[in-house]
């Protein structure tokens, strides 16, 4: 019997009791403040707030330049509260754009930006520092030069920012919210007491962890936003358009959830056959596309049936080969790459027009985070085409799979998580087609 992967739960108390009665007082994060406010309103509990926040400068809004469509009022909703919170702008609307304004904006303040991972902090840097021509950025990550914060901008990962002052810094700023709240991070945010915090963001749920609310706890609540249908409509992002593709299968045994994924999909050569018809014959030859897979054994299982393609596997390449496979994709050199996640999340490949997800996987971030990667405007381009795969068992038509029992039938996890990617796909908004057979995709 192979290894079984379990999930470990367990309740985390987002608060801690400074007294216990006679009154009870209560400490938590100061994101939680409307909503404790609002629990007081409709409790009818009289309350008093004192604002104890040390003081901030208010934002100088003629220094903002660089808008495009309506970014400005974006930026001026984000600005006007002139608070902790969050910006939730839809994949390409222009979030370094929004960045590089808050910087601007609040000239002669310490402070920190901190993104995930370290492959694209270098190009960060270089970027912030065109937009930001005057000013001292520096970058304290693996690779860099600077070992010393800034005492004007310092860009950092994520897992760096134990070498940054917490105590100093007066402005932090999260690129991808989402990623700054796992278990070995999220302290790190809580030590920056004197800091307002400010996270930009596509997507700020669906982690597995559950850690959803400490996003909104250690950075406070949304206070501007922009959908993707509205973005469309701005003409400031492309439509994207999502293939899900019916593909129903007999039940089968197997003891875990990894095994039912590895029978159907990662190690299946029908399935991948399939995902070589839509490599051949469906996507035309010349649209950049992107083949997401799970893990290094199915990339190269993968490649055998699309041997026209590059793999991108982060455990496989060094820093360098990193870089030549990102400047190719950039390029539009490769046409065909099969990538893990490494892609899934902050790069841009201007000229990607199709993603295909051979990878599964359930609702989560990265079913906004991929076709985020289609949404760059480009000439000619009418939209980006997403294309995945509704799983069905044919022996439980209809209602009849909602009485199987998933952890005595584990191939029912991958017909959950398929359709609950089309659930997300379809919330936000995209033009979504569920056909019978790969032969219907009519790529554009």
């Amino acid at each position: 019997m192979g290894w079984k992967r379990e999930s470990r739960s367990e309740t985390v108390r987002l608060f801690q009791i400074i007294h216990a009665e006679n009154p009870r007082i209560i400490q938590t994060f100061q994101g939680f403040y409307d909503e404790i406010v609002q629990l007081a309103i409709k409790g009818k509990v009289q309350y008093t707030v004192l604002d104890r926040r040390t003081w901030f400068p208010k934002p100088d809004m003629y220094k903002a330049a660089g808008f495009r469509f309506n970014q400005a009022q974006l930026f001026n909703d984000l600005m006007i509260h002139e608070r902790s919170g969050l910006l939730q702008a839809v994949t390409r609307y222009g979030k370094s754009t929004m960045i590089a304004n808050t910087l601007r904006v609040f000239p002669g303040v310490k402070t920190v930006l901190a993104a995930p991972g370290i492959d694209l902090l270098g190009q960060l840097v270089d970027d912030m520092r065109k937009k930001l021509p005057g000013r001292e950025v520096l970058g304290i990550f693996t690779g860099s030069r600077n070992k010393k914060q800034s005492d004007d901008i310092t860009i950092t990962s994520l897992d760096s920012l134990e070498k940054v002052d917490f105590e100093g810094t007066k402005l932090l700023l999260i690129d991808e919210p989402h990623a700054a709240v796992s278990e070995s991070r999220a302290p790190l945010l809580a030590k920056f007491k004197n800091a307002r915090v400010i996270g930009f963001g596509a997507t700020l749920s669906g982690r597995y962890d559950g850690a959803d609310k400490l996003i909104k706890g250690l950075m406070g609540p949304v206070l501007a936003r922009r959908t993707y249908t509205e973005a469309v409509a701005e003409g400031a992002i492309c439509p994207i358009k999502v293939w899900m593709v019916k593909l129903a299968f007999p039940k089968f045994s197997a003891y875990n959830r990894d095994r039912a994924y590895r029978d159907l999909v990662y190690a299946n050569k029908d399935f991948n056959q399939l995902v070589k018809i839509l490599s051949d014959t469906i996507i035309p030859k010349d649209y950049q596309t992107i083949i997401f897979a799970d893990e290094k054994k199915q990339i190269e299982l993968m490649a055998e049936f699309v041997p026209t393609s590059e793999q991108a596997i982060a455990c496989k390449m060094k820093p360098a080969e990193r870089r030549e496979l990102f400047g190719r994709m950039v390029t539009g050199e490769i046409k065909r790459c099969i990538a893990t996640d490494i892609f899934s999340t902050g790069v841009t490949f201007p000229d990607v027009r199709v993603l295909v997800n051979a990878s599964g996987g359930g609702g989560g971030i990265t079913s906004t985070q991929k076709p985020g990667r289609l949404a760059e405007v480009r000439p000619g381009k009418l939209c980006g085409h997403v294309i995945d795969f509704l799983f069905t068992c044919q022996d439980y038509p209809g209602d009849d799979i909602k009485a199987v029992d998933a952890r005595q039938s584990p191939w029912k996890f991958v017909v959950n998580d398929s359709a609950a990617r089309l659930k997300v796909y379809q919330e936000n908004g995209y033009d979504v087609s569920v056909v019978d057979s790969v032969d219907d995709i009519k790529i554009q």
